[in-house]
């Protein structure tokens, strides 16, 4: 999902919104760059604290949860006729989608024997 969203990203705010794709990517490579790490950083902080409360199937619930909530920013980037708010939608989809990254590589190891890790 995420790299689906590097790659058509840029091409949806040119044919959409009139950006050029050097100002596309300029733009939405700056978005990336905001959204994503804080995305990965609440959801790290968060499987820590779950961790300590011993919940094993939290890294396959966060994983769904951060799939879920990803729906509705990925609608409104898509619809918005508005720039502005189609790009803070864009944002909040990377946030969402950086969010999904450790729990699932958490849930790999999990799943994962402990002699082949």
């Amino acid at each position: 999902m995420g790299r689906t969203l590097a790659a058509w990203g840029p091409t949806l705010y040119v044919r959409n919104h009139g950006m050029s794709p050097a100002e596309s990517g300029v733009v939405l490579g700056g978005l990336l760059l905001i959204g994503g790490p804080l995305g990965h950083l609440s959801a790290g902080l968060l499987l820590d604290r779950v961790a300590r409360a011993r919940r094993r199937a939290a890294a396959s619930r966060l994983l769904g949860l951060g799939l879920m909530a990803a729906l509705p920013p990925a609608i409104v980037m898509a619809v918005a006729a508005d720039r502005t708010l189609s790009l803070a939608a864009f944002t909040l989809l990377t946030a969402v989608i950086g969010f999904t990254a450790p729990p699932a590589v958490t849930g790999v190891q999990l799943l994962t024997p402990v002699s082949l890790r």
